[in-house]
């Protein structure tokens, strides 16, 4: 009995630390033994922003502006906002910016991120996709250095760094801000070694041509990459391309925020568990 409990012990210690500390040093000495380095280059293809948005009136007027200030070919760039239902002015702000040729998708019913981007990607015209969140702010070279990664032809998909912005400076923040590092140093890694599997969804791109409807009930952020990866492309992470967002300034809605992401990740894994073949995907 003693030897069951003493195995049940060191089992735990070993899974709590395996995320943190085993994990990283092995993906560390293969991305150094056996490095995949992507092939940058300075392409200009035509892109698609796509930002769903629900009763974001609060913000969808700097983040429209943002888009629209990028250092990027405005005969190049396309940007559609999609409004899950909005009844807060959302619409009418979007509106305004008709004119410079932002397009205003209007849905009903509430159906969530993936059921928008399902739709708005059906009118979008770019070979790049990229995808905001309604409140993220790119850096003004973001898109540039997104789409030099698709300059390699193995690059199916592209994520960055976001950072967070708060002046509470509460717990929250400082925990969210933490993660964030660390999930970045970590994707770093993963792709030196080749492939990461989880993305930053408010500021990432995907090959138009790589774009896969994604069930309404699934989260896109895990999906889409997963989808990429088992249609033999990469996913990157490029840590020059930059976004930030506000963070949740309450520890209880940081933590709701990420238990549903975790949950729905869950579900995601499970549509997409041919993926844990390791003989088909021994790196995935």
């Amino acid at each position: 009995m003693s030897n069951l409990v003493e195995f049940v012990f060191w089992g735990s210690v070993f899974l709590l630390i395996y995320p943190y500390l085993v994990y990283p040093a092995v993906v560390l000495c293969v991305a150094r033994l056996w490095p995949k380095p992507v092939r940058l280059g300075p392409v200009e293809p035509p892109v698609s922003i796509l930002i769903p948005a629900y009763n974001e009136a609060d913000c969808i007027l700097a983040t429209i502006t943002n888009k629209l200030d990028l250092d990027y070919p405005a005969s190049k760039l396309q940007i559609v906002v999609i409004s899950d239902g909005s009844d807060d002015g959302t619409d009418d702000i979007v509106r305004q910016f008709s004119d410079r040729g932002v397009i205003l998708l209007r849905r009903e019913g509430r159906e969530g991120k993936a059921a928008a981007l399902n739709e708005a990607v059906t009118v979008a015209t770019g070979q790049i996709v990229v995808f905001s969140d309604a409140n993220s702010l790119f850096d003004q070279d973001a898109v540039r250095r997104i789409v030099e990664n698709f300059a390699d032809s193995e690059v199916g998909y592209v994520t960055g760094s976001l950072r967070l912005s708060d002046d509470s400076d509460g717990l929250a923040t400082a925990g969210g801000g933490a993660y964030l590092r660390y999930e970045n140093l970590l994707r770093s890694m993963e792709t030196r070694m080749g492939s990461i599997i989880g993305v930053n969804g408010g500021v990432d791109a995907i090959r138009r041509d790589l774009y896969t409807e994604i069930p309404k009930n699934l989260i896109t952020d895990f999906v889409l990459p997963l989808s990429v990866i088992a249609r033999g492309k990469r996913v990157v992470f490029d840590a020059r391309v930059r976004s930030r967002e506000t963070a949740n300034a309450e520890l209880s809605a940081e933590f709701r925020m990420r238990v549903r992401v975790a949950l729905r990740a869950l579900q995601g894994l499970a549509y997409m568990r041919q993926l844990l073949n390791p003989l088909r995907f021994p790196l995935a």
